[in-house]
């Protein structure tokens, strides 16, 4: 840390201990924990700079901290405070980021959704952030981070106005790594890329080509369902549905590693102990909002067959509702369907309460559908799930570096060489 200090009195001298220093910006506080002054320069004028270093960790995850250094390092990006969430819904409309069943489902809690955007966004809260490009005037591009489950945070609502902002697209792209990567929940960030996102899958494939490894960096394709509720129906007999038992998290975890990986695993809680999501959803929680998965079995002849896992969040917090979503999770085999285990899961869905009649569902790729289709659900999207562990995030940081400074050199030479045709 570097400060003025006052010339006029001899109040610092080298090593002398500051306990408990604070920072003041943006109506933060922002507390350090004790510092050591390691040298004073005198400038012209009577300036003095003092140069302050920590005496330990006390600050390691102080938001305020993290986020001046973030803001400090990326000028031309702000942090969005959370107001008007119509005019941020009008930016990812015109980013092209709202479908029509988005809509659908907000229209009727619009205002609460208003309200938990604002919650969501409260500093104090520390559950979320979004970061908007230029730093002022109308937003031109803008990503959002959410602590979604207990060690990884979720990288949305991505988007650029017009196709010709790589360098906003760049500086956002830094920025939000600046301001997840020194927390030290974030052991993992995660995303969603629709397969049909030609320049979003064209920028993350051409990653996992030149720098992605399977401990670092994995890439799995999901497949997203809309089905509209019914009525309860009748469950086949041989099928038996309960709450998932403490004994049984092993098991359902192994299975989720086996299809999804042992890093996504991780990331996304379903690993022995963390289903609940117990921490997120306390943090939710604190800041008025909801956070929280439901996970329940389906049983066949006394055996565990399929995990069902229903997400819910606050309306708002997520517009693609993939975090409002039911995961089916095959415990014995995802191609097979014996005895109707499918088909009392998907009963299970769409008898279950919700706010609108829509129903959501992920399912990871080569999973037995039939069930699925028989009930009338439309496959809203194939879905590539990203997942960087903190190794693959620092090679993502170079990546990212290096393709936007190609762009930026190219998009400099083309208005040089566009310069010089102008002027014959």
């Amino acid at each position: 840390l570097c400060f003025e200090a006052d010339a006029r009195t001899d109040v610092l001298w080298k090593r002398l201990p500051m306990e408990q220093f604070t920072v003041m910006w943006n109506s933060e506080t922002v507390r350090l924990g004790d510092m050591e002054v390691r040298a004073l320069e005198r400038r012209a004028g009577g300036l003095v700079l003092a140069h302050a270093a920590g005496r330990g960790d006390a600050a390691r995850d102080e938001t305020g901290l993290i986020n001046l250094l973030a803001a400090v390092r990326n000028p031309e990006v702000r942090m969005h405070d959370g107001s008007d969430f119509r005019a941020m819904l009008d930016v990812y409309r015109r980013a092209g980021l709202v479908a029509d069943f988005m809509l659908r489902n907000l229209e009727p809690v619009a205002p609460i959704a208003a309200t938990n955007w604002r919650r969501l966004h409260d500093r104090k809260a520390d559950v979320a952030f979004t970061l908007v490009y230029p730093a002022v005037g109308t937003p031109q591009v803008t990503v959002s981070g959410v602590r979604a489950w207990d060690s990884a945070w979720l990288s949305q609502h991505f988007g650029a106005t017009t196709t010709n902002l790589g360098h906003g697209s760049g500086a956002v792209h830094v920025a939000y790594i600046d301001h997840v990567l020194p927390r030290s929940d974030a052991q993992y960030i995660v995303f969603f890329v629709k397969e049909d996102s030609r320049a979003m899958g064209s920028f993350q494939g051409r990653f996992l080509e030149v720098a992605g490894t399977p401990e670092a960096v994995s890439r799995v394709k999901l497949n997203y369902w809309l089905g509209k509720a019914s009525g309860p129906g009748t469950q086949p007999s041989s099928c038996k549905l309960r709450p998932l038992r403490r004994g049984e998290e092993q098991l359902v975890a192994r299975a989720a590693e086996r299809l999804l990986g042992a890093g996504p695993a991780r990331a996304l809680s379903m690993v022995e102990g963390g289903f609940s999501l117990a921490d997120t959803r306390a943090r939710f929680r604190k800041a008025g909002l909801e956070r929280r998965r439901k996970v329940q079995v389906v049983g066949r002849r006394g055996e565990v067959a399929l995990a069902l896992m229903e997400e819910q969040t606050s309306p708002g917090v997520n517009l693609t509702l993939m975090l409002n979503a039911w995961w089916i999770v095959p415990v014995v085999s995802e191609r097979a369907d014996d005895g109707g285990v499918m088909a009392a899961a998907v009963q299970t869905i769409l008898s279950s309460p919700g706010a609108t009649d829509d129903r959501f569902v992920i399912t990871i790729d080569g999973t037995n559908v039939a069930a699925l289709e028989a009930a009338g659900f439309e496959r809203l999207a194939d879905v590539a799930l990203y997942v960087m562990n903190r190794s693959g995030v620092y090679r993502y940081c170079e990546y990212i570096a290096d393709r936007y400074g190609n762009l930026g050199a190219k998009s400099v030479g083309r208005k040089d060489v566009r310069a010089a045709l102008e002027a014959g």
